[in-house]
């Protein structure tokens, strides 16, 4: 697959957990779901946060806004949805 850059926000515990409120990142991923696994090999625990183990759903307690570009933020119930080049996700 091919790099996309994305602008990754991270609001309350999550910051504590990534150490930054928000950064630019490329990753080679295609839904929201791989953008969280390759953030759980940077920051371990992020996937936990977010997934539940046994659903390998959005946890209830989670919630991920993503914003295509241009566009205003919705919130995410499917992790598989696809991400955009330039988007920006919220992680709360």
């Amino acid at each position: 697959g091919s790099m996309i850059n994305l602008q990754l926000v991270y609001v309350a515990h999550v910051c504590m957990l990534s150490g930054v409120v928000e950064e630019r990142m490329s990753l080679q991923a295609a839904t929201l779901r791989q953008v969280i696994d390759e953030l759980d090999v940077r920051y371990e625990g992020f996937c936990e946060m977010f997934v539940d183990a046994v659903t390998r759903q959005l946890r209830w307690n989670a919630a991920i806004y993503y914003s295509p570009p241009g566009a205003p933020p919705v919130s995410v119930v499917n992790l598989d949805q696809p991400v955009q080049d330039e988007a920006v996700i919220t992680f709360w």
